[in-house]
């Protein structure tokens, strides 16, 4: 018995719109000849997600804003639970793959969190709205490594967080949608996050502090 999917004329081959496997290139540009050679790895990575290679300015502040973005600790969601994996002796593509996925869930939340400040992106009128708005060293400090184009226009001509300030640069950057967002700020924590889980020793869990938050077991009493 057959249905609609079986019976239906399907292409014989799968369709690449962003990799050039055979010749090495990615949105026709070669990896061997030009991407390895004049670009960095961060701009590779902006390249992949837009179709286009970055202005020198532009590449640097998206590089900025993936550095900023990096640092997720161990008690961060994703750490913590790719560092149980670990903990469990569990194979390195699976502590990797845990870290990969629950970062992915967090940026996912982040975006969530500012969707006020993603709509203002796209049409920016008046002030950006409250979420978005805050002092943080870390903001002033990425604020200050951004090119003049950047500092000199909205939103980053009023008092950010640091969030709403990589969130605003990967914008300008041209990655506009939340799927290529998503993307780059998953990329941007990964090695990290597998670095410091991969750091504890397996099977260690004498030195993991198992109490915490502080418990205890209680029958039911029914």
């Amino acid at each position: 018995m057959t249905g609609p999917i079986e019976r239906a004329p399907w292409p014989a081959r799968l369709t690449a719109r962003v990799v050039d496997a055979k010749e090495g290139r990615i949105h026709g540009y070669a990896i061997a000849d030009d991407l390895a050679v004049n670009y960095s790895f961060a701009e590779q990575i902006l390249l992949s997600l837009t179709g286009e290679a970055p202005p020198e300015s532009v590449g640097r502040a998206f590089e900025c804003a993936l550095s900023f973005s990096s640092l997720v600790s161990a008690g961060d969601a994703q750490t913590h639970a790719a560092t149980v994996a670990q903990l469990c002796a569990t194979e390195p593509k699976n502590v990797v793959a845990i870290a990969a996925v629950l970062g992915a869930e967090r940026v996912a939340n982040v975006l969530r969190g500012h969707e006020a400040f993603l709509i203002w992106l796209d049409n920016p009128a008046g002030s950006p709205p409250a979420v978005a708005l805050g002092t943080e060293s870390a903001a002033l400090a990425l604020m200050g490594r951004l090119p003049d184009e950047f500092r000199n226009s909205a939103p980053f001509d009023a008092a950010l967080t640091l969030t709403a300030t990589v969130i605003a640069t990967l914008h300008r950057c041209g990655l506009t949608t939340r799927e290529r967002m998503t993307a780059a700020l998953t990329v941007a924590s990964l090695a990290v996050s597998a670095a410091e889980a991969l750091a504890t020793p397996a099977l260690g869990f004498r030195d993991y502090p198992m109490t915490l938050p502080p418990f205890a077991y209680e029958e039911d009493p029914k």
